[in-house]
């Protein structure tokens, strides 16, 4: 009897998903999410005043926007930040080119009990934007804003490729 109870937890433990695997999963969704909103919205973007605009719209697809908040604004979004969202932090246009810095992550955590384990992964990337033809250029990691960094995990922090399919 204590045999088979040692190899039934055994194979419990073998079955088990790994918790970072499934936040990286929960971030590729939010990132992918965001992805589809930013393109139906490419119609919509001005070819002009790029940044002031994401502002007036709270951010760039579903990403709400952090633009021009201050370290302790980003700070009281801080719990918010690790657990499946996407964010604005900044834009900027030269030319007909927009480009705006933006934030998703992804959260995963096992029942509870003795084994409670909670994960976060998050990226932070560029995307840059062909105002006039409406069109995304390019998308590309990036680094986060200090702001940022100093809530979440550096640790947690995954390349883009991870979370684009």
């Amino acid at each position: 009897m204590v045999a088979a109870l040692a190899i039934m937890v055994t194979l419990t433990g073998c079955a088990q998903t790994d918790p970072r695997v499934k936040a990286i999963e929960a971030a590729r969704s939010t990132y992918e999410e965001l992805q589809e909103s930013i393109e139906a919205g490419l119609g919509r973007l001005p070819a002009e005043d790029f940044r002031e605009y994401l502002i007036e719209v709270n951010g760039l697809g579903e990403a709400a926007s952090l633009i021009g908040f201050t370290d302790e604004q980003i700070r009281q979004d801080a719990y918010s930040l690790q657990y499946g969202v996407a964010r604005t932090l900044d834009a900027s246009q030269q030319g007909d080119v927009g480009t705006a810095l933006l934030f998703v992550s992804g959260y995963y955590e096992t029942g509870g009990g003795l084994s409670y384990v909670q994960e976060t992964a998050y990226s932070c990337f560029t995307v840059t934007i062909d105002l006039p033809a409406q069109e995304i250029i390019d998308i590309a990691d990036a680094r986060c804003s200090d702001a940022v960094y100093a809530i979440v995990d550096e640790q947690d922090d995954v390349d883009l490729s991870e979370l684009q399919s």
